[in-house]
């Protein structure tokens, strides 16, 4: 046997040499020599289907990602199934203020709006998505005819971005899922709570008082009021 593989290795060098083949692999143990195969010597070249599957799942028993649930007003929002409704959908559902608001950036009147004297306990959501974004808890009374809230329930549902519209600087908030013009954040809060005002358009809001977060899938947050999921 090894006398045989000398002289195929030796042939092979000949033959190269001599420009008649381009590659000569090893017939003994079925290796790729141009590495078209797998990078960890798969001696058959095929992908592991136990490693690899077309959904980011595989056989070997990997976590599905959950398919997008369709756009449906006022359902309890699911960050791993949220699908955004199209503009149709929103011209349907929305007020036309609430589709100025939060898809045009337009700013409400203060002192009429609907929840700038709102007192009630429990958690202002997403009007489009339902996303949970502010809490009763954290709302104050500013005195600029918006509701203002001192920090957000859930931060990363809520995202900062610079605007400089009308020659001004100003910081936009936005929520993170639905994409809607919420307001804006300033630095003059107050102190004791960390010096920031979350400015929001009444018309970017949903309230979904503790009695109904069941209903919305807000159960986690029943604690926070004192109230048994």
């Amino acid at each position: 046997m090894t006398q045989q593989m000398s002289s195929h290795s030796t042939i092979c060098s000949v033959l190269l040499l001599a420009g008649l083949v381009s590659g000569c692999a090893d017939d003994t143990n079925g290796a790729d020599p141009a590495g078209s195969g797998s990078a960890t010597g798969n001696p058959s070249g095929e992908v592991d289907s136990g490693s690899v599957g077309s959904s980011g799942a595989n056989s070997g028993g990997a976590a599905v990602d959950a398919a997008p649930v369709p756009w449906e007003f006022g359902a309890p929002f699911d960050a791993n199934t949220y699908s955004p409704p199209t503009e149709a959908q929103l011209g349907e559902f929305l007020t036309a203020l609430q589709f100025s608001v939060t898809q045009e950036d337009a700013t409400e009147y203060s002192f009429e709006n609907e929840f700038w004297d709102h007192h009630e306990a429990g958690i202002y959501t997403d009007v489009v998505s339902n996303e949970p974004l502010f809490s009763s808890l954290d709302k104050y009374d500013s005195n600029t005819g918006w509701p203002s809230f001192t920090r957000p329930l859930v931060a990363e549902n809520v995202i900062e971005l610079s605007d400089t519209s009308y020659d001004m600087v100003r910081i936009e908030v936005r929520s993170l899922h639905a994409d809607s013009h919420l307001g804006h954040l300033f630095n003059d809060g107050p102190p004791a709570e960390g010096g920031l005002r979350y400015c929001i358009n009444s018309a970017a809001l949903r309230f979904v008082p503790v009695s109904e977060f069941s209903l919305h899938g807000l159960d986690a947050y029943s604690d926070d009021f004192g109230a048994a999921p």
